[in-house]
């Protein structure tokens, strides 16, 4: 059998992208066949094929590499938090180590797996790092005929609570796949308030993911008037009057060129490639007769579905051991350091190249995972520059807006804590304790809705632009259907030669890729309510 724990390192990967996770769990990308099965994956197999409503099982896998296997009647002690049941134990080699009556500290443990949201949602500690099994019960026609274009989404974020998931002003750490990859994303929410102003923002969880929210913080930096702010991907922060729009697109077609010149939310969002989905296309963009003095280009975009129709690819490969794979990643920091975005170099991102002394040279590369929230970025473009042309995938973006700001200059911002959050359920809401110590965080699960409230720091009369910093990291759960997807040599083959498998994939993304944004929008969770296990 193929198994997880045979394979051998050899492949190097960096964490920038949502589908880097697959390639993070794994020391090796050879693949050894052993004529013998592990008690444990049979195990491991039948707990996962019970039917869900009549035996509901908890895995917990140890930061030591243990994992223990927890018979339906384990309880969760909140008091002194511990699990505690009747339990097999394996080792780190997946050999049975003992069985019996255990009492099981939380911390000891990386990542849990049950399919029992009931006895999970409620508890802090085991919720912020458990992935729920078996979660098609949740899904409702579109999700289940078409699964690897399902709706998936980090925290979404609205100005006003509107329903309409295309208004989402961002979305938060979209590269978070773990409690290990979790960081600080910032995001420019398109929204001018003055100093001492109360901003109030929804936040959502519209998908099948757990979502553990460390931190948020409003970024506010005064501006003067007619001023524009951008923020740079290193988070440096320009301000300037002058933006101006593109009057030409080398290759593009004259409604093309319109869909760059204007933020709008009609983008410029080409299907990917016939024969090969890692083919590039190069657009030379023209502003006509202008100086590159304090110059940057600024571009709105977002990701397409390919990312997440490969990560979801790579959650089925890896079928009911899963969860074996984010133990691996949460337990080897020798992993995290080796690892390399195999699918980022494969796709790549958004190249910025300049035009100067009769070549061309690569500036700056743009990158920022997630199909929902517009991200808007400003490239500092050096004053030598005669052109400018960008080169990317074909079909991995959709971009809103393309301009060129001028005499720009550096500013700073100023951070606001939350003033007050509050957690909005069936019209009802509650004030919560959220973030009062450095180690603190919020579990929110599918369908929930809280109201998050700051006060803009700064002069009264000055205006200010707002950024959104969201700190945390999500977890996917796992559908039963993908279960039957698994396949550790397709896997194996995603992990060493990423091309090799997008190019194999492309007849079949091409089949599905003009239907999946409509079917991804219409597929996002709203609650009427979770079924739970009792």
């Amino acid at each position: 059998m193929y198994r997880f724990n045979t394979f051998i390192q050899k492949t190097v990967i960096p964490a920038k992208a949502i589908t880097i996770f697959f390639l993070i769990f794994i020391s090796s990308c050879t693949v050894r066949h052993y004529g013998f099965r592990s008690p444990y994956y049979s195990e491991n197999e039948l707990i996962h094929k019970a039917p869900r409503d009549s035996s509901t099982f908890l895995k917990a896998h140890l930061y030591d590499g243990q994992v223990f296997i927890f018979d339906p009647q384990w309880i969760v002690d909140t008091l002194t938090h511990h699990i505690a049941g009747q339990a097999k134990i394996y080792t780190a080699g997946r050999k049975l180590k003992d069985e019996g009556y255990v009492k099981l500290k939380t911390d000891s443990v990386a990542v849990f797996e049950s399919n029992n949201l009931l006895k999970i949602k409620n508890n802090k500690r085991i919720a912020a790092k458990a992935i729920i099994t078996s979660a098609d019960v949740f899904l409702g026609a579109i999700c289940l005929s078409m699964p690897k274009a399902c709706f998936g989404s980090c925290p979404t974020f609205y100005i006003d609570d509107d329903s309409n998931i295309m208004s989402a002003r961002a979305e938060g750490f979209s590269n978070a796949i773990s409690p290990k990859l979790g960081y600080a994303d910032t995001d420019d929410l398109r929204y001018v308030s003055a100093g001492g102003d109360t901003l109030s923002l929804i936040m959502k969880n519209e998908a099948l993911e757990t979502h553990v929210v460390q931190g948020l913080k409003i970024m506010s930096v005064a501006k003067e008037g007619g001023e524009h702010v951008f923020q740079t991907k290193k988070g440096a922060f320009y301000a300037g009057k002058h933006v101006k729009n593109l009057q030409d697109v080398s290759s593009l077609h004259s409604d093309e060129i319109n869909n760059l010149k204007y933020e709008d939310g009609i983008a410029y969002r080409p299907a990917a490639d016939t024969q090969n989905l890692v083919s590039r296309e190069e657009i030379v963009l023209d502003f006509g007769k202008t100086a590159y003095h304090r110059a940057g280009l600024v571009i709105t975009f977002r990701q397409s579905l390919m990312t997440t129709y490969m990560l979801y690819h790579a959650i089925g490969y890896m079928g009911d051991e899963y969860s074996d794979f984010m133990a691996k990643l949460e337990t080897s920091n020798h992993l995290k350091k080796r690892i390399s975005d195999v699918l980022f170099e494969a796709m790549g991102g958004i190249e910025i190249h300049i035009y100067s002394d009769g070549k061309w040279q690569l500036c700056e590369t743009l990158y920022e995972t997630g199909p929902i929230a517009h991200n808007t970025l400003i490239s500092l473009i050096p004053e030598q520059a005669e052109k400018i042309k960008l080169v990317m995938n074909k079909g991995l973006w959709s971009i809103d807006y393309i301009g060129l700001a001028t005499d720009i200059r550096e500013v700073k911002a100023l951070e606001s804590d939350i003033l007050s959050v509050e957690k909005i359920e069936s019209g009802k809401s509650e004030l919560l304790d959220c973030w009062t110590r450095a180690d603190d965080y919020l579990v929110s699960m599918p369908g929930d809705k809280y109201l998050v409230r700051w006060v803009i720091p700064g002069k009264t009369a000055q205006d200010n632009a707002l950024f959104l910093e969201a700190s945390g990291y999500y977890i996917e759960w796992m559908r039963s259907n993908w279960l039957q997807d698994k396949d550790l040599k397709q896997l194996n083959t995603l992990l060493n030669n990423p091309k090799k498998w997008l190019r194999k994939q492309t007849r079949d993304y091409k089949k599905y890729e003009s239907q999946m944004e409509r079917d991804f929008w219409n597929s996002r969770y709203l609650p009427p309510q979770i079924v739970e296990n009792h």
